[in-house]
């Protein structure tokens, strides 16, 4: 099972779809579970398509190969 993102400039996810659309804009993604909006308690997910993004100093609050999420508070 795949989805279609599509990212903003920095790597940011925006828009997230199971079908495939149409245009070359979108990269298909497997790694389902990192594209959840599931965060801790209090706080919100941001998630980055990380061949795109530039690595916060922090990190990353979780990854795989090519997604990252940031958590911030709700």
């Amino acid at each position: 099972m795949t989805r279609y993102i599509r990212t903003d400039e920095d790597g940011r996810i925006t828009e997230v779809r199971a079908e495939q659309p149409d245009g070359d804009d979108w990269i298909e993604i497997s790694e389902l579970a990192y594209l959840s909006d599931a965060a801790p308690d209090g706080h919100k997910a941001i998630r980055y398509y990380k061949p795109e993004a530039a690595e916060p100093e922090d990190g990353w609050g979780i990854e795989s190969e090519t997604i990252g999420k940031v958590f911030v508070d709700a």
